[in-house]
This record gives C-alpha cells, structure tokens and sequence, in this order.
C-alpha cells in the first residue's frame, strides 16, 4: 500500500506509519493554502486516477510511479483557478459507487466515467464534497456540512455531524474532517490530535461503534492536509 498526500505532511506522516508516501507538490494554478492538497488534485475512483493535465504534466514522476502499480491516469482537460467554482473539477466524494458532487463544475472526464461504469451520481451545492467529508466505508460518514450530510441520508448512508469548528487550514477560516483524515480499511488517520475538535467525544464514539481505529499524525491541532489516496 502507497498513500499519495500533500507534501507538507508525507514526512511525519510515514515515520508514524511506515507507510511509503507519494507525496504531492504545490501546483500554482491553486490557491497556496491548498495547492498541494490530494482532494484538490486528485480523484480516485476505482483503479482510475484523474488530475488536471497541467498538473500531471508538471509531476509526470508520481504519476508514473501510480501508473506502474497498475492505475489508470486521466488527464483532465478542463483548466482550474484559485477561485471557487473554478478549482473544484476533482473534488469528489465517491461512497461505494455513489458520487456526490457539484455536478456543474466537475471534470466531464469523471461524470462520463461514473455513467460508462453504473455509477449514480448526486448533485450537492457544497463543491468541496471530498474536503468536508470523512468517508469511512461506503454507509459510514462524518461531516459538518448540511447539504452533503442531507444527500448522504437521503442515500440511506449513517452520518455523523460534527461542528464545523476546530480544524485548521492556514489562509482560511477552518478546515474540513476530510482534509484533515484519510481511511485505510479499518484505520483512520488524523492530521493532528482529534480530541482538540469540539466534536471529539462524538467522533470517537461512532469510530468505535462501527469498528474504526484512530491514528494520530502529530501536529498541533486537527489540520486539513487534504486529506489522503491510499493505491
């Protein structure tokens, strides 16, 4: 297992782990807060991978290196921005095989994927849908948002919703839980220690119910990394 992160944290985030890192760097075309970001940068859906052809480009080692262990890289064509709506083409949160996003301003390369490949797809006014969300398996999630956390229910997923204070993202006012973690099977990583969100007691609660571990990466209090893409 390989897990592909922003770079700013790949370091600390394999000395804990032992996990090998392929770790991101900034692209320009974002905002610097959140240039090096996975859930900015990528969208992995199944053995797929795609990211913005300029970006793919520019990195062509990692993604040779997530080529050769047998995925498929999609260059999408559509440009990105610093400003919102315009940097969210990738911004995708896959739950088993619904996708909830911001059906407008998503890559067309992934909605034609998710139709060819028996994929519903769920339309949310929240375009960072993979940044505010914690998926930890195709029916559990966590997250602060209201319009993903309604779509979610009416989908039939358990969602737990937190407050939508407490973690951290430089430049901005907070962060998202699914910028600040990432899911690997049964094991959840957080960038920085959980018990500081205002929502802990509740967050460790449904880890626990529904069989999910949580593992610290240390830092000073919940960050959002952009999450993590375990391959």
């Amino acid at each position: 297992m390989k897990a592909v992160l922003s770079k700013l944290i790949s370091e600390k985030f394999n000395k804990v782990t032992g996990i090998e890192v392929l770790p991101l760097e900034a692209f320009c075309d974002l905002d610097a807060p959140v240039s090096s970001h996975a859930d900015m940068l990528i969208c992995l859906i199944e053995k797929t991978v795609f990211c913005y052809e300029k970006y793919c480009l520019e990195n062509s080692l990692v993604f040779d290196k997530i080529s050769s262990l047998g995925y498929n890289i999609v260059k999408v064509k559509k440009p990105c921005a610093k400003e919102y709506p315009h940097d969210i083409a990738l911004n995708v949160l896959v739950m088993g095989k619904t996708l909830f996003c911001n059906i407008k301003n998503t890559a067309e390369e992934i909605i034609n994927f998710a139709k060819s490949n028996g994929y519903k797809i769920v339309n949310v006014k929240q375009g960072y849908s993979a940044c505010s969300t914690l998926a930890l398996d195709e029916r559990h999630a966590i997250s602060a948002d209201p319009s993903i956390i309604n779509a979610l229910k009416r989908e039939g997923k358990k969602v737990l919703e937190i407050s939508p204070d407490g973690i951290l993202l430089d430049g901005y006012g907070c962060g998202f839980i699914g910028g600040a973690s990432g899911i690997s099977g049964k094991k959840v990583y957080f960038f920085g220690d959980y018990n500081s969100h205002p929502s802990h007691a509740e967050i460790d609660a449904f880890l626990n119910k529904n069989g999910f571990e949580p593992i610290e990466i240390p830092y000073k209090k919940l960050c959002d990394f952009g999450g993590i893409k375990f391959l």
